[in-house]
């Protein structure tokens, strides 16, 4: 089992011990995977020797010149240029958006999770016609077919992203006090103590595998 496959794991026994805490159901995700492992997709990795992570707070601020760029989810809305990397569950995106932005060159990370993977499944083969999408989700499927990212919000899976793909990894645009009030699905409150306690079990995980700590993101 190569080492994201064993912090996923570690993961999902985290994940279990959060759905008994907060009192959420992670029967959708299981659906959600089972369903996502049975589509077939070419993708390519990309690589990085540095990345720039652009979150939702960010506000037209001068970016290292030698560095490439990943935009988190609707932070697309207010970033001016063709982003390298996108991460989103277009949540806060267009598809017409993503579209224009792939074939400008742009790599996808897919995020699948309990809540969106039906219009994932709707929409992923459209994507692939335009240029490279990844699916992920923050389970880890039997096949490994899926890329696993552990993490809950946005933010904290493009960063465990970055941290893979690139030598060195910036961030901008993210507020660690910063409060997304986007979902309506969940009360805010439960959410923000989710983003906690995973940020913690993530915390202890990736510090256990890399000897070092995370970096903090909300998004």
């Amino acid at each position: 089992m190569n080492m994201v496959a064993k912090i996923c794991n570690d993961w999902k026994i985290a994940l279990g011990d959060l759905s008994k805490w907060l009192s959420f159901d992670l029967r959708k995700d299981f659906r959600a995977v089972s369903e996502l492992e049975k589509i077939r997709l070419t993708y390519r990795i990309p690589h990085f020797d540095c990345l720039v992570v652009i979150g939702p707070q960010y506000e037209s601020t001068e970016l290292p010149k030698d560095c490439s760029t990943m935009v988190v989810d609707s932070a697309l809305n207010v970033f001016d240029g063709h982003p390298d990397v996108i991460v989103s569950d277009m949540d806060g995106v267009t598809l017409e958006r993503l579209k224009e932005e792939m074939m400008a060159g742009s790599t996808l990370f897919l995020v699948a999770h309990g809540d969106n993977f039906e219009k994932i499944l709707q929409v992923v083969k459209v994507l692939e016609d335009y240029g490279n999408v990844i699916l992920v989700s923050q389970l880890l499927t039997p096949s490994l077919r899926i890329p696993c990212i552990p993490a809950f919000s946005d933010g904290d899976k493009a960063i465990f992203i970055a941290r893979l793909i690139s030598r060195k990894v910036k961030i901008f645009g993210f507020d660690t006090n910063y409060q997304s009030t986007r979902s309506k699905s969940v009360e805010l409150s439960t959410k923000l103590r989710k983003i906690a306690l995973s940020r913690a079990y993530g915390t202890i995980i990736w510090s256990r595998y890399y000897g070092e700590l995370p970096v903090p993101a909300i998004g």
